[in-house]
């Protein structure tokens, strides 16, 4: 990956989102994007879906299909 090392001017303006943004040139044209490195604080607040005893019940379940099964199943439809 190459490195880029930014002006203060410049990542002052990037700083001050917590989202992404978009970088462009001097006549307006995308040329990217720059996304902050995301901190862990930044999913304190989510809860999983299931809980522990859901995904062990489902763990156990004899029925569905490998990963080999299904990438063979997929490779060997025609995709248009």
């Amino acid at each position: 990956m190459t490195s880029i090392t930014l002006p203060d001017a410049i990542l002052a303006q990037i700083k001050t989102s917590d989202r992404a943004v978009e970088v462009c040139d001097s006549s307006g044209q995308v040329i990217g994007y720059f996304a902050p490195l995301a901190q862990s604080e930044d999913y304190r607040s989510l809860n999983a879906p299931l809980d522990t005893q859901e995904l062990d019940r489902r763990s156990r379940l004899a029925d569905g299909r490998s990963l080999g099964a299904i990438l063979s199943d997929l490779k060997s439809r025609d995709v248009e």
